[in-house]
């Protein structure tokens, strides 16, 4: 087992859990050094089985009160194969591993979060500080579809792995190039801007003849390449301010397929924002930087 992982007594079970709706609890989970669940229905060493789901039904009008039952009181260790302490936790965002985690003791926290009050189940945990990084720079397995997949659709997840393969994550999470993130960053959905360029990629620009999402090359794979009538065009998207380690990453992509395909190859960098450095260093390089702004537009309907 890998030294990352506390030795303990027995098994230790693997989890996926989601750090809310495109990341937006991370933040907190970091500065407090926990993990948590919603869904309060108040103390839940007090409360059997069937008087959780039914407070679930009634307070919080869940359609499957059986299931969401059945996540906070496996995240509490009430239940058979529920979370222990010594158990590791996979963080995830939106297309992101946040970090791992040790798990460490159950609290119920009257109160919750700043951002949703109804997160009164709380893990206290380690954090490896390996992440985040994003998910589609990890190796084949740890995709969707793949037997090791860390798609996770709803909350949380036991993930029953070997222990080899929790090392192998931890290892290509260290190698994996880390997420640049600025505060408030994964509250934007960087998914949602990728699924807009895919729709509306002339928008970035108007010569392009077509596009291909999620392009694998021999270092990993590129958020999109399309073509135009010179050639390829690899186009690498950043929320946020991108920062140098996004230059090297679309280089890397552009030279593996210069190298493979044997075609003139140039680049976009599609951002919020961009450093000096950043602006600084695509000045030799066929790279064109592309910034857009996200937009609220409010209007009376009645």
């Amino acid at each position: 087992m890998n030294t990352y992982l506390t030795e303990v007594i027995g098994l230790v079970h693997y989890w996926k859990i989601r750090a809310g709706r495109g990341g937006e609890y991370w933040e907190t989970w970091k500065r407090l050094k926990i993990i948590s669940v919603g869904w309060d229905v108040g103390d839940l060493k007090k409360l059997n089985w069937d008087e959780t789901k039914e407070k679930i039904e009634r307070l919080w009008g869940e359609k499957s009160p059986g299931s969401t039952a059945g996540v906070i009181r496996r995240f509490a260790g009430l239940e058979e194969n529920g979370m222990e302490k010594g158990d590791i936790a996979i963080i995830l965002g939106s297309a992101t591993v946040l970090d791992i985690a040790e798990i460490g003791d159950f609290e119920y926290h009257r109160g919750g979060l700043p951002e949703n009050e109804s997160h009164a189940y709380w893990r206290h945990v380690k954090f490896y500080d390996i992440g985040p990084v994003r998910l589609r720079d990890l190796p084949e397995k740890f995709q969707m579809y793949q037997d090791f997949s860390l798609h996770l659709p709803g909350t949380l997840s036991l993930f029953d792995v070997e222990d080899e393969i929790i090392d192998d994550l931890i290892e290509a999470m260290k190698k994996a190039v880390p997420v640049e993130l600025e505060e408030g960053l994964l509250s934007f959905d960087e998914d949602a801007v990728q699924q807009y360029i895919e729709r509306n990629f002339r928008d970035i620009d108007p010569s392009l003849i077509s596009i291909e999402r999620e392009y694998r090359t021999k270092v990993g794979y590129a958020d999109f390449l399309a073509k135009d009538k010179n050639g390829k065009v690899v186009i690498e998207v950043k929320v946020g301010t991108a920062q140098d380690s996004a230059v090297g990453q679309l280089l890397g992509y552009m030279n593996s397929i210069r190298k493979e395909d044997k075609e003139k190859v140039r680049g976009i960098l599609v951002a919020e924002g961009f450093t000096d450095r950043v602006k600084l260093a695509v000045e030799s390089d066929d790279i064109t930087l592309i910034k857009f702004k996200a937009k609220l537009d409010f209007s009376v309907v009645n």
